[in-house]
């Protein structure tokens, strides 16, 4: 009799466990962490794009007075950035630094003061670089954002001034003239740590003496204001 309870009671025991162990749900290893983006970090890369200057030309000769006349050209941009970012909730704030080399420039004729004067000029911006404060609002993987800070050019003028019958004479001339930058653009974390955007600047470098050229009683001065706006693709590396 002992034997049969104790037989019994296995069974059950083993019945049991069985039916406990049926209905308990399958265990399921959780997902891998996946870190959040954040834009917090140094960056480094590279943009190409193309830059639109206005140039305000004015040209004063001695005895005749002076002109003004405007000038556009265009031409292909491109060089590296590096910079970094802060993020606290959804606005980020960044320093950025960049220099760009440039193809930009333009040849132009002109006659003034009843054919007394003629000239030909050939304006070409060398090189460009920024110093900047970026202020945006993060929407996860992008980022849209305002920019503005210090900006230089460096800009060559060759200048050739006719005086028929007196003097005809050339001269070149190139400075480096400090200014600012005003901007925005848009970037979106891509795959990895690699970041892509585009990017709007307006630099303003104010006015310089381009040329001087005196001839005798006769001196011959130009001046320019470079109003310069580029728009690049970008391609940075956050560390």
């Amino acid at each position: 009799m002992k034997k049969l309870l104790l037989r019994t009671a296995i069974l059950l025991a083993t019945a049991t466990g069985a039916s406990a162990a049926d209905l308990s749900p399958a265990y399921k290893a959780p997902p891998p962490y996946v870190p959040a983006w954040t834009w917090t970090g140094f960056y480094g890369g590279v943009n190409l794009g193309g830059g639109w200057a206005r140039g305000t030309e004015t040209g004063t000769v001695t005895g005749l007075g002076s002109i003004s006349t405007s000038t556009t050209f265009s031409g292909v941009i491109g060089g590296a950035q590096l910079g970094y970012n802060w993020q606290a909730s959804s606005f980020v704030f960044g320093l950025e630094a960049d220099v760009d080399g440039s193809g930009q420039s333009v040849t132009f004729g002109c006659v003034a003061f009843g054919a007394a004067c003629g000239a030909s000029v050939t304006d070409r911006v060398n090189a460009f670089g920024t110093a900047r404060g970026r202020l945006g609002v993060a929407f996860d993987r992008w980022l849209v954002y305002a920019t503005g800070g210090f900006s230089w050019q460096n800009v060559s003028r060759t200048a050739t001034v006719t005086v028929p019958g007196i003097f005809t004479a050339t001269d070149t001339n190139s400075a480096t003239r400090g200014g600012y930058a005003v901007g925005a653009g848009i970037e979106g974390a891509l795959w990895g740590n690699w970041i892509g955007g585009v990017e709007y600047l307006y630099l303003d470098t104010g006015t310089w003496t381009a040329n001087s050229i005196t001839v005798g009683a006769f001196t011959a001065t130009e001046s320019l204001r470079l109003q310069n706006s580029v728009v690049r693709g970008r391609l940075s590396y956050k560390f």
